[in-house]
């Protein structure tokens, strides 16, 4: 049986729920629930962090709670983790987005972009959010028509439209803002201050660069559309 190991590890838990509770009463899923997330709000000490991330070491880790594929790379590993956490975030948000017109996170980075300036052109607000000029376009159409946004002539260049939020849309932003934050708060909420600010450090390292890489690559696709275009 592959899950033995985390059966045992639950039986455990169960069985340190009731010697805290002496006993009294039957083990409710929120007790359960209740004590893992006081496990997880305990900062560990530099010992027990380094024994900890031992454990999720492919190969030499102990716990099953973390299904790493030992026969993978850490690149691949690392890849998989950042695909399947905006999987758990797109999850999250789903929730806060249900009793309003937006559907995805996209459309929400969009609003957000447009909520602190008083304009952008559609090429500024669809790199900004490192997509395709396609993908972009589609975002942007979902947004004017829920008339979360409108979209005017740029007065110096004619060749270009500028998209801003609407009074509808700011309001939106304000009445789920604290909903986000908890889901921001949920997605870490097991890692200590230390812990966080370092993955915050890892993840804006990781950041500048790909983001440097695809303006690079939007130039590059730029000149050679360009240059095909004059032959």
């Amino acid at each position: 049986m592959k899950n033995y190991a985390l059966l045992i590890q639950l039986i455990n838990m169960v069985e340190i729920i009731e010697n805290q509770n002496g006993g009294e009463k039957e083990i409710s899923l929120a007790d359960f629930s209740n004590y893992i997330i006081r496990q997880s709000q305990v900062p560990l000490s530099d010992n027990q962090h380094a024994d900890s991330m031992a454990a999720l070491i492919p190969g030499e880790r102990t716990s099953s709670f973390i299904d790493l594929e030992k026969d993978k790379r850490v690149e691949n590993n690392i890849s998989r983790i950042i695909v399947l956490l905006n999987r758990h975030v797109r999850n999250y948000t789903k929730k806060v987005f249900d009793d309003t017109p937006l559907q995805t996170l996209e459309e929400f980075s969009y609003l957000t972009m447009l909520y602190n300036v008083s304009s952008l052109t559609k090429s500024e607000l669809i790199n900004l959010n490192f997509q395709e000029k396609t993908s972009g376009t589609e975002v942007i159409k979902r947004l004017l028509a829920y008339r979360l946004a409108v979209q005017f002539d740029d007065q110096l260049d004619k060749r270009s439209q500028r998209v801003k939020i609407t009074d509808s849309g700011k309001e939106l932003i304000d009445s789920i803002a604290k909903d986000i934050s908890s889901v921001s708060e949920s997605l870490v909420s097991i890692l200590p201050n230390k812990e966080r600010e370092r993955l915050l450090a890892i993840l804006q390292k990781l950041d500048v660069y790909h983001s440097a890489e695809f303006s690079k690559n939007k130039v590059v696709k730029y000149r050679n559309t360009k240059s095909a275009g004059s032959r």
